[in-house]
């Protein structure tokens, strides 16, 4: 059985939110991927432009980190919200064939939970051998 590979995403205006999903889900034993940095629009100066020449490099980064997972999990915070980049980020998550989970939804009880953590990895090892089979 591969490692339980779950990557987080979401808006960087949930950090307590992603550093809470991040700990739990280390707890249960998952290897967590999650976003380069916080990074806000209200950042200034230096950082900013750096983040702004980086933003694209940063996506793909995160992106491949999606690609090497097993699952994901959206921080959208309790009312949901989910910007262009996380819409991106579960689209491909969809495609390849990753379940996708959220916070909004409760998903993390769920996630965290020993029954059914043995359950999502064998859907999970199910999943991974129709992608390497090319079924996905």
């Amino acid at each position: 059985m591969r490692d339980k590979i779950i990557t987080l995403c979401g808006s960087t205006r949930f950090k307590p939110e992603f550093e809470k999903a991040d700990r739990e889900l280390t707890f249960r034993g998952y290897l967590v991927f999650s976003i380069g940095g916080t990074f806000t629009k209200f950042e200034k100066g230096h950082i900013r432009r750096k983040i702004l020449k980086h933003e694209t490099m940063i996506c793909r980064v995160h992106k491949r980190k999606i690609r090497k997972s097993c699952a994901i999990f959206v921080v959208d915070g309790k009312e949901g919200y989910t910007g262009k980049h996380t819409n991106s980020e579960i689209r491909l998550a969809e495609k390849l064939g990753i379940p996708v989970f959220y916070w909004s939804k409760g998903d993390l009880k769920m996630l965290i939970n020993k029954k059914f953590s043995r359950v999502l990895a064998n859907v999970i090892e199910t999943a991974r051998a129709r992608r390497d089979e090319g079924a996905i």
